[in-house]
């Protein structure tokens, strides 16, 4: 992702070395308290790639982030039904003092 404006969202991905734009929204945001007493920021995401390539198609993704961590999990389908992939990412969040 590379930019956010007004729940808006820009930025691409890249699969087998082909980058492709994509464009979504928050679906929607709450904050939640783990055992250890850590805030986590929880964003559930939406984002479509342009559909004028046979293999375009939406992702649905849930990042969570803390001021150390950022995960997440989610899914990748294709507009025609006929490919479906899971994600994961998990790290250390890039904005952290």
């Amino acid at each position: 992702l590379q930019q956010e404006s007004n729940g808006e969202l820009t930025g691409y991905n890249i699969a087998d070395g082909k980058r492709r734009p994509i464009l979504g929204k928050v679906e929607s945001f709450n904050e939640d308290i783990d055992a250890d007493g850590d805030t986590w920021s929880v964003y559930n995401l939406v984002l479509e790639e342009p559909g004028d390539d046979d293999n375009d198609g939406k992702f649905r993704l849930e990042i969570k982030h803390t001021q150390k961590y950022v995960s997440g999990i989610g899914s990748w389908t294709s507009f025609s039904g006929s490919q479906q992939f899971d994600i994961a990412i998990s790290g250390y969040n890039s904005t952290r003092e």
